[in-house]
C-alpha cells in the first residue's frame, strides 16, 4: 500500500476534513517552520481561569513535574481534560502547544499543559531530563488532572517526540492507560531512522535549532550533571553523537542504536487499547514515511490513521491561520468518542 493511497482512505472520511497548505506555506520544510513560528502567546490564554500543578516523581530523585491547567471560560458537562505533551527541546509554551491550548479552550475542554521532566519550567525542579523513552512519567502527568475534571475522562495529545512517548504509554500500558483518547501529531514511529534524517544536508538547519536547545536545557544548574556527562552534551555535533554520548549512557542503554530501539514507540503500537488519533505528513522533512508504510495498520482497529501528503513536521497551516487541520480534525475525533 502506497501512502498516497491510504491518505485517499483516510480523507474519504466524514468526520475529517482534506489539508490543503495555505500560501505561502508550500511544501515540508516552510509547513514546518510554519509550525514553530509563534501565533499565540502565554497571555493569549490569561482570559482563561489557571494554575500551575506540581506532580513528584515517586522514583527516589526528588524530580518534581509542572504544567499549567486552564479551564475554559465557558465549560461544558461533556468534555475531557485534553493534556498537552510537547516535543523535544520544548516546553508548555511551545507555538504549537499555545495554539492547541487556545483551540480546545474556545470549544469549552479543559486544557493541561505539561512539562516533560527538566523542560520548561520543570527545569529547576528536576536532576534528571526527558527522552524519547521516559513514559513512566506521563502517569504522574495524568495525575496533576484535579478531581472534578475526571468525570469525563482525559485525553492526550502528544507533538513528534511527546508522541512518541504517549504511543509507547499507551502500548506499555493496554487496557489499563488511565486515558480516554489519545492523539499523535508527527511522531517518530523509528528514532534511528529519524537521527539518521537529522543528519542530511537539507536538516542541517533543524538538527542545529534542536541540538543546540538541547545543549542548553541539559547543562542548566539544577541538571546533576557529571564532568565527563557535561563536556559530552556540549561536545556533540548531531542529534546521534547527543544521544550516542549522553542520553543512553545517562539513562541505561548501551547507545544510541539500543536507546532507538528500546524507546521506538512501533513496537509497542499493537498493543494500544484506546482509541488513537495519529496523524503525519508524507512531506515530513524530519520524520521519514517507510515506517508509516510498513507498518500493519489493520492489526489494532484502535489506532485511527489520518495521513496526509503534506503538512510538514507539526506544521499544518491551512489557509485559515486561526486554527491548525491537526487541531480540527483531533477535535472531531474526541467528539465522536465523546458521542460513544
Amino acid at each position: 500500500m502506497t501512502l498516497s493511497s491510504m491518505t485517499r482512505e483516510a480523507s474519504a472520511q466524514p468526520d475529517f476534513p482534506g489539508f490543503e497548505a495555505g500560501a505561502p506555506w508550500w511544501g515540508g520544510y516552510l509547513q514546518t517552520i510554519a509550525g514553530a513560528l509563534p501565533t499565540v502567546s502565554p497571555r493569549d490564554l490569561d482570559r482563561y481561569p489557571s494554575e500551575q500543578l506540581f506532580a513528584p516523581v515517586l522514583d527516589g530523585t526528588g524530580d518534581t513535574l509542572v504544567a499549567m491547567l486552564h479551564r475554559p471560560e465557558r465549560p461544558s458537562i461533556d468534555r475531557c481534560v485534553v493534556l498537552l505533551i510537547h516535543g523535544v527541546s520544548g516546553s508548555e509554551d511551545s507555538s504549537y502547544i499555545l495554539r492547541s491550548a487556545a483551540y480546545f479552550l474556545n470549544l469549552g475542554y479543559p486544557v493541561l499543559r505539561a512539562n516533560l521532566r527538566g523542560a520548561g519550567p520543570s527545569r529547576p525542579l528536576c536532576k534528571l531530563q526527558y527522552n524519547a523513552g521516559t513514559s513512566d512519567d506521563l502517569v504522574h502527568l495524568v495525575s496533576m488532572v484535579p478531581a472534578d475534571l475526571r468525570s469525563n475522562g482525559i485525553a492526550a495529545m502528544g507533538f513528534s517526540l511527546g508522541a512518541n512517548v504517549l504511543l509507547k504509554f499507551l502500548g506499555e500500558r493496554g487496557s489499563s492507560a488511565p486515558l480516554r483518547a489519545a492523539i499523535a501529531v508527527s511522531s517518530p514511529l523509528d528514532l534511528a531512522a529519524v537521527s539518521r534524517r537529522f543528519m542530511r544536508w537539507d536538516n542541517a538547519l533543524f538538527q542545529f535549532a534542536i541540538l543546540s536547545q538541547l545543549r542548553t536545557e541539559s547543562v542548566k544548574p539544577a541538571a546533576e550533571l557529571s564532568k565527563q556527562e557535561r563536556n559530552a552534551a556540549l561536545a556533540a555535533r548531531t542529534i546521534w553523537d547527543f544521544d550516542q554520548t549522553f542520553t543512553a549512557p545517562r539513562n541505561g542503554f548501551s547507545g544510541a542504536e539500543d536507546y532507538y530501539t528500546r524507546s521506538s514507540c512501533a513496537s509497542f503500537l499493537e498493543h494500544i487499547a484506546v482509541p488513537t488519533l495519529v496523524i503525519y505528513a508524507a512531506n515530513d522533512p524530519i520524520v521519514p514515511s517507510e515506517a508509516y508504510l510498513q507498518y500493519r495498520w489493520d492489526r489494532n482497529p484502535k489506532l485511527v490513521r489520518l495521513l496526509s501528503q503534506s503538512g510538514g513536521h507539526c506544521g499544518f497551516r491551512g489557509a485559515d491561520s486561526h486554527a491548525r487541520w491537526n487541531d480540527v480534525c483531533a477535535a472531531r475525533f474526541l467528539k465522536s468518542i465523546e458521542q460513544t
